[in-house]
């Protein structure tokens, strides 16, 4: 199953759940835009603080200055994959390094 398969199933079944709305892109029709429902926001707090925990268990294990060589490095690599993160990334007081692919396939 391909990567743009996989998340419009996640999606749909978060749609199903009333988690997620999707609406139509005003400045793009051949994009939709998601929104959190009320109740999709409600979870947002306890989901944040299970991501966070998990970050912790799997992180944890690094010291300060080995994230930020990790970011460092990650943040290159993704510079060079033309797929730079966001500025304030690196700098984020979150421990929280985020890996996404970025494929265009269906």
């Amino acid at each position: 199953m391909t990567v743009r398969r996989k998340v419009r199933r996640l999606i749909d079944r978060l749609q199903t759940r009333n988690l997620v709305l999707r609406l139509p892109d005003p400045k793009d029709r051949r994009s939709v835009r998601l929104e959190l429902t009320n109740a999709g926001r409600k979870l947002v707090p306890s989901l944040a603080a299970a991501a966070d925990s998990t970050d912790e268990q799997f992180i944890g294990v690094l010291s300060d200055r080995e994230v930020a060589q990790s970011k460092r490095l990650l943040t290159k690599l993704l510079e060079r994959a033309n797929d730079a993160p966001d500025k304030n990334w690196s700098s984020s007081p979150l421990r929280r390094v985020v890996f996404m692919n970025n494929q265009n396939d269906d």
